[in-house]
């Protein structure tokens, strides 16, 4: 029986298209950030205010399925430490979300979801992300 095309790829090449993956989307996080910090002016933020419902639920989407699919891993020891403290950052980064939509001045929200958006890129994506997908591939 031939080796279908999925067979033939190494862990290594399927933690390079995630890492690919992850950069696309942290060019994506740095546009969105560079969009909110641009709308935290008195004059922009309250119609920019009203895409945060929908940014909130993208990053609860994106993290719970980012989690399920670690949790799939059934990693033990180390990596399963990497992948706790993984989700419970995941969580911080909710939290504060959630704590930014109930910020009573518009330009306040838009500066604190950017500095969140800062951090999953700048933080999250390579001490977090980059590092736990490297190593279950190993």
């Amino acid at each position: 029986m031939a080796a279908s095309s999925n067979d033939n790829k190494s862990p290594r090449a399927n933690t390079r298209d995630i890492i690919k993956a992850n950069n696309d989307l942290a060019a994506k996080l740095a546009l969105l950030e560079a969009l909110l910090l641009e709308h935290a002016t008195k004059e922009g933020a309250d119609s920019a205010r009203e895409a945060l419902p929908e940014i909130f639920s993208f990053a609860y989407d994106y993290f719970a399925a980012e989690d399920y699919k670690m949790r799939l891993l059934g990693a033990t020891g180390n990596l399963r430490e990497a992948l706790d403290a993984h989700t419970e950052d995941h969580a911080d980064m909710m939290a504060r979300l959630r704590e930014s939509l109930d910020l009573p001045v518009a330009e306040r929200q838009m500066q604190s979801v950017a500095s969140i958006i800062r951090r999953w890129r700048c933080e999250h994506l390579p001490n977090h992300d980059n590092w736990l997908f490297q190593n279950v591939a190993k």
